[in-house]
């Protein structure tokens, strides 16, 4: 037992820690994940109209979105592209839409 605990031990210490960049509202995201976000934004965003209102979800893809295995990841990959938005590193702006509590993205025209 004493054996099989110094191995945990270990391996615990081995691990890297996760970089994590600081979000609004005190939360935080790892840079992993962040950087992620922003790839597959950049990616897609030729593909976009300027007149329509779009959710993250569609803005990344089914593809990208199914890579985010829970809820909470995904509420994150949200609060990282509001960040990006808020710094300007988008042409988006924030849109209420309806009385939904999330808002949506419209692309800004030039």
């Amino acid at each position: 037992m004493k054996h099989q605990t110094q191995q945990i031990i270990a391996t615990r210490s081995e691990i890297t820690p996760v970089k994590n960049i600081d979000l609004f509202g005190g939360y935080k995201a790892p840079v992993a994940l962040y950087d992620a976000v922003e790839k597959q934004v950049g990616d897609s965003i030729t593909h976009l109209q300027h007149e329509k209102l779009y959710r993250l979800r569609l803005i990344c893809g089914d593809e990208f979105w199914a890579l985010l295995d829970n809820a909470f990841t995904r509420r994150i990959a949200g609060r990282c592209f509001a960040h990006m938005i808020y710094h300007g590193q988008f042409p988006f702006e924030f849109v209420q839409y309806k009385r939904s509590p999330t808002k949506r993205y419209q692309l800004l025209t030039n």
